[in-house]
């Protein structure tokens, strides 16, 4: 414990003692981690789309294709409205789908006109994804064509304090309109979806009948269709068989040909509810897709960031070799042994990283404001949750691996040679590999520079 509060004490002193070197290495180190940290957090969020579903492994919205002759393909994220019932009744496999489909119609509140987005889904969805109920029965609701959910934001922009339970909202479709009784408030749901849904009502298909196109056309793509596998199920079941399914249930296009069959002209493909953020292409999204190469690039950044800012702590640290080879001598003719010095150096390169730690949240903290404006995201560090020991596990790791190359040179040093010259004798071995870590440190520097 003594010899451990003795160099801390040491390192302490060193600090003060050399400000201007020690302000530029941990302000160095400071900034290198704050934009790991900014970068990071974009990247976890990119990841994390949609998997916070508790049946997220099981979960896939279908994708159709379609190739006609003398047409470039068109690839949608929605489907026709009669797949889903041809899904159930051909793929036992599947144990809920749902239909959700976007619709901007006219709301009529106290003789008041507005136009709000509303989602047109099936009862199934209640069974599929955990929506998180306020008040009121979301199943009830979803199982009444005359129920409407709202969440609590559309509920407080149209009730306010009010309790929006069965107050009465006339909703004008164009095709028909109806007065509907709000029977449920859920959460906002998470911006880290491509799932987006303010307030919703059960699809009507008897309703919409006078407009065919929405949910009776089999070449009418209005809504995006997920399904649910039961447990222990493979997509691959339904993806081999799916080209049968085509033949079976698309009725033949006119132009097709008698030598054509449907699955030739039409693809359909299942992907799954966590790759549709970043892998799954067509239009007819309801929130921005990423880019997985976007995600692989930044993270890349990250990496060469961090790189440069511990290629530039250890070649400070050493750099300096020249004015410890005396601390160095001493200690070992007191008889410090060489293990003790590593130690102390580690100890020395962990708390100047802990001080660039604080320094580096700082940072992020003051400017994760304009950071998500800039990103339209809701990124921030929950200091309570997981993230506060990641950041201390990447701060002792980056102090460690930077300071573990110095410990070794500063230790090596031999009392008598450098005593009697008064100065390090550093071996031509280690000048080299500081030259080679510069210039790779500026290499690394000059092609972020570029390809910003």
């Amino acid at each position: 414990m003594m010899l451990f509060t003795n160099y801390l004490t040491s390192a302490w002193r060193n600090i003060l003692n050399h400000k201007l070197f020690s302000a530029i290495n941990i302000l160095g180190l400071a900034i290198g981690l704050a934009a790991v940290m900014l970068i990071a957090l974009f990247v976890r969020d990119e990841l994390s789309y949609d998997n916070f579903w508790t049946k997220a492994d099981n979960i896939y919205r279908a994708h159709i294709s379609f190739f006609i002759p003398g047409r470039d393909p068109m690839n949608a994220v929605s489907m026709p409205g009669p797949v889903i019932h041809a899904l159930k009744k051909d793929f036992p496999q599947i144990t809920n789908a749902t239909r959700i489909g976007q619709s901007n119609p006219t709301l009529v509140i106290d003789g008041n006109y507005f136009l709000e987005d509303i989602s047109l889904v099936d009862s199934d969805i209640v069974n599929m994804f955990d929506f998180n109920v306020v008040a009121g029965d979301l199943s009830a609701a979803l199982n009444d064509n005359s129920s409407l959910v709202l969440n609590q934001t559309i509920a407080n922009k149209y009730f306010g304090e009010k309790n929006p339970i069965n107050q009465v909202i006339n909703i004008d479709f164009g095709v028909f309109k109806r007065d509907y009784k709000v029977a449920a408030i859920i959460k906002d749901m998470p911006t880290n979806s491509q799932i987006n849904i303010k307030s919703m009502i059960s699809i009507d298909e008897e309703a919409w009948k006078d407009e065919e196109y929405m949910f009776a056309a089999w070449f009418s793509i209005n809504a995006q269709l997920f399904f649910e596998l039961k447990e222990g199920e493979n997509i691959s079941t339904i993806s081999d068989q799916i080209n049968d399914f085509i033949n079976r249930n698309f009725p033949l296009l006119p132009f097709a040909g008698p030598d054509k069959k449907m699955s030739d002209l039409i693809t359909i493909k299942s992907v799954n509810i966590k790759d549709l953020h970043l892998k799954s292409i067509g239009f007819g999204e309801y929130r921005d897709r990423g880019d997985i190469n976007t995600v692989l690039i930044f993270s890349a950044v990250a990496t060469l960031i961090l790189i440069i800012a511990s290629i530039n702590f250890m070649n400070l640290s050493t750099a300096r070799a020249s004015q410890r080879a005396k601390e160095v001598s001493l200690r070992k003719v007191m008889g410090a042994s060489r293990k003790n010095l590593i130690f102390q150096f580690l100890g020395e390169s962990i708390l100047l990283t802990l001080l660039g730690l604080i320094i580096a949240l700082s940072i992020v903290e003051l400017t994760l404001p304009i950071y998500n404006e800039i990103l339209t995201k809701q990124l921030f560090i929950n200091y309570a949750s997981v993230d506060f020991i990641y950041i201390i596990i990447l701060a002792l790791s980056v102090g460690t691996l930077a300071g573990t190359y110095p410990a070794f040179i500063l230790s090596s040093f031999r009392p008598v040679e450098n005593l009697k010259a008064n100065k390090s004798v550093e071996t031509s071995a280690s000048a080299k590999l500081r030259a080679v870590l510069v210039i790779f440190q500026f290499a690394v520097s000059i092609a972020l520079f570029v390809s910003t």
